[in-house]
């Protein structure tokens, strides 16, 4: 299976990176990135992952979906924190930017009704597609969600599908460094510690929203097109099944 990833140089996206080039079925990652990966990033995907710097996000010239016509998947990790940013570069980024390739992706003929072409978007616990949440982050968020699966809904050869995971924050001293550094690295891992005792939809374990974005671009999870952080955190502890498209209890 080939797989395309964005966000890689972020803490989500060096988690899937990871996953991916540890996954047998997985044999190529083609990430799109606006600049090289991490070197310790670059030294363990070395094997499987070829990047391709790509600066402007809106726009898919015809010589790059050629290279890409032959995958079978997107995991969409390309995001940020709304903190500092303009109400409109925020709107770019988290909405624009998966708009675009999802349309650029459809138009260029990846997937067919046969095998559908697998979206996976990385979207976030507090998402609301009604927009109706006081945050920029829920609402646009919410509003990507929307429009991806309403994008989908008239195209069989494209499948769209949102994973909402709760905080995360990186585990690999190597992606602490490269994100976030150590002092802030110490904080969060006692952040998390503390949401994820306190409740299963506050927090997630990044390695395992790595695999269990893997699974689903994989078709390891059914078609659904929504994911929460509880389902994740069921399956990586076994607790919960996904498969199937259904959410059972084990």
């Amino acid at each position: 299976m080939k797989l395309i990833l964005t966000g890689a140089t972020g803490v989500a996206g060096l988690a899937i990176l990871r996953a991916a080039t540890h996954d047998p079925q997985i044999t190529k990652i083609t990430v799109l990135s606006r600049r090289p990966l991490p070197p310790h990033a670059a030294e363990f995907s070395k094997s499987k992952a070829e990047v391709i710097i790509h600066q402007n996000f809106t726009s898919y010239p015809s010589e790059l979906v050629g290279k890409l016509k032959d995958h079978d998947a997107v995991i969409w990790a390309l995001g940020a924190s709304q903190i500092g940013m303009k109400e409109e570069d925020y709107i770019k980024m988290t909405h624009d930017f998966p708009m675009a390739a999802v349309s650029a992706f459809h138009e260029a003929g990846l997937g067919s009704p046969e095998k559908p072409f697998r979206f996976v978007h990385i979207s976030g616990e507090g998402a609301d597609r009604e927009e109706k949440g006081w945050a920029l982050f829920s609402k646009i968020k919410g509003r990507t969600e929307k429009d991806l699966v309403e994008y989908a809904s008239t195209r069989p050869s494209l499948i769209a599908q949102n994973l909402r995971p709760g905080y995360f924050a990186p585990q690999d001293w190597g992606d602490i460094a490269a994100t976030r550094g150590r002092l802030f690295g110490l904080a969060d891992k006692l952040v998390l510690r503390w949401y994820t005792a306190l409740s299963t939809n506050l927090a997630v374990r990044v390695e395992d929203l790595g695999k269990f974005a893997v699974d689903v671009a994989k078709g390891e999870h059914g078609n659904d097109d929504l994911y929460r952080n509880v389902q994740m955190r069921g399956v990586a502890t076994g607790r919960l099944s996904t498969t199937s498209g259904t959410n059972t209890e084990l």
